[in-house]
């Protein structure tokens, strides 16, 4: 009879796609679908039945995927292997050709209920190997229907025809069977909230603590109109942008949260930007922002979770002294010289995060000898430790002077660094910022520099300051050294830098205050803004 039917007939892909044209008003009803399928999905989370059968009807095979609760904290997942049968392996005598069978499903053949077009002897047959592969017996499984090649008469039917054995709860139309599945999966409810990670900085202690704000309640449902706005704040202690993770919330410890979504926002210091969280799917959260883009963020919540522990176990108060050279051969110098204090202090300002856990201390030192028998500076001039924003500003105060060729006043210095009166508790920092040695009992003296002029022993200060507690670190020029002086090694014991190739956050590195805060803070007025 197919033989019949077919014969002479040119079955190309153009005749399947008219007939389905001709018949596109005869399709089967479509079945409520967000309401039930949501309401479906959450019996199943629940347990009140054992799953949801999704069969796809479509113009080659029928496929079936059965969805269940999920383990390991995923709502729902895909349960046992994949089924898949061709039209002919059916078995209902529908052609293994390709081409014929499309053309019989669409209705080139006519629109006549029996033999090869009998719709309840195929959904008979279909349903009988279903039920034998998911026991659909049971009557604890739900089914529903994807009918990828909606308008095909005999599809369309055999739709019908399998609802006298299990009602469908729901059926897509028009939908990629594969992509059916894995949407149905997406928009299985949240067993638990999803949580926006922030940081909250005590402004006064310096400490910091993580807070959550949550985007999505446990049982919302993932769509991409599931959305959430809010707007996020940089902290100060920040200089290149902030992390925006999002995570499964739970009662535990942070340890056991799990990344469900990320990204890096560029902001400054203090910055606002406003965000939409979407709800794409479980497990799938985007972060889009409103007037900065959201980049990706490849890390874990682990590695997250760590920069923010080593943050929180930095240096709760810091003394930091800076001894620095005034006179140079060239200005250049001298301005590269203040241009990494400023960033120095500003940087650490911020890596501190809070009033006064941060003083530092000035001492600009220049020479001794003929080149200042008609000069009135001080040798050295001391700005005592304080607030960080009046040593920046007393940097513009001093001017750059001829410098002696090989020596400079660092005795004085280093004796004006053993006196300074350091906090109980603090961690303590000289960092000196010179290329000449210290002076010599004779500036023209072939000997070990030791002994200054005014007979101060820069090896005597040094040692103080390093009984003091003290970490001495140095940025050297370029060295001007005569044979067997070592003072340098001894002034930079701690570290020494090349001023051609050191930066700020090499210095930051070593002063322990390196890494940014990683994680945003919710703007201030936003509900739960601290």
């Amino acid at each position: 009879m197919l033989d019949r039917a077919v014969r002479g007939a040119s079955a190309s892909e153009e005749t399947v796609e008219s007939c389905r044209t001709r018949l596109r008003g005869e399709r089967v009803p479509r079945w409520p679908l967000k309401d039930v399928l949501s309401q479906m999905l959450g019996h199943v989370i629940r347990g009140e039945i054992s799953g949801l059968l999704v069969v796809g009807l479509g113009a080659d095979r029928v496929a079936a995927r059965k969805i269940k609760a999920g383990r390991h904290g995923t709502p729902l997942e895909v349960d046992g292997p994949d089924w898949s049968r061709t039209w002919e392996e059916i078995g209902t005598g529908l052609p293994a050709d390709r081409t014929i069978c499309r053309f019989v499903l669409a209705g080139g053949v006519g629109d006549q209920p029996d033999g090869v077009l009998d719709a309840a002897s195929h959904a008979d047959a279909l349903y009988a190997q279903l039920a034998s592969a998911y026991a659909l017996t049971s009557g604890r499984v739900a089914l529903a229907l994807v009918l990828e090649r909606p308008g095909w008469p005999l599809l369309d039917r055999v739709a019908r025809e399998l609802a006298r054995h299990r009602q469908p709860v729901a059926a897509l139309h028009g939908e990629d069977f594969d992509k059916a599945v894995q949407q149905l999966i997406d928009r299985s409810p949240l067993r638990e909230p999803y949580a926006l990670v922030l940081g909250q900085i005590d402004a006064d202690e310096g400490t910091a603590s993580l807070v959550t704000r949550t985007l999505f309640e446990a049982g919302t449902v993932p769509g991409k109109d599931v959305q959430k706005a809010l707007t996020v704040q940089a902290p100060e202690a920040i200089s290149a942008g902030v992390c925006l993770p999002v995570v499964r919330f739970t009662s535990g410890s942070p340890e056991t949260w799990e990344l469900v979504g990320s990204g890096l926002l560029p902001l400054g210091p203090g910055e606002s930007a406003g965000l939409w969280a979407v709800l794409d799917g479980v497990d799938r959260v985007r972060l889009v922002g409103q007037t900065k883009e959201v980049q990706p963020d490849r890390r874990s919540w682990s590695e997250l979770y760590t920069s923010f522990s080593v943050w929180t176990r930095r240096r709760r108060t810091v003394d930091l002294v800076f001894l620095l050279e005034l006179n140079t051969a060239e200005d250049r110098i001298s301005l590269d010289r203040r241009g990494l204090v400023r960033e120095v202090i500003t940087k650490a300002s911020r890596a501190l995060a809070a009033r006064d856990l941060l003083r530092v201390g000035l001492v600009g030192y220049r020479d001794h000898g003929i080149r200042r028998l008609y000069r009135t500076e001080p040798v050295v001039d001391i700005v005592p430790l304080g607030r960080p924003d009046e040593a920046r500003a007393r940097l513009d105060d001093w001017d750059n002077g001829p410098p002696h060729p090989t020596t400079a006043a660092l005795s004085d210095a280093l004796h004006a660094a053993s006196e300074i009166p350091w906090r109980d508790g603090s961690a303590r920092f000289v960092l000196t910022l010179g290329d000449r040695m210290p002076c010599g009992t004779d500036q023209f003296s072939k000997l070990t520099p030791e002994i200054c002029p005014g007979r101060r022993s820069w090896k005597r200060g040094l040692e103080q300051v390093k009984r003091d507690g003290a970490r001495c670190l140095a940025v050297v020029s370029r060295e001007r050294r005569i044979k067997g002086d070592r003072s340098w090694e001894a002034i930079g014991e701690n570290g020494r830098f090349d001023a051609d190739r050191v930066t700020a956050d090499d210095l930051l590195e070593a002063l322990g205050l390196a890494g940014d805060f990683p994680f945003a803070q919710i703007a201030a007025g936003e509900e739960g803004s601290p």
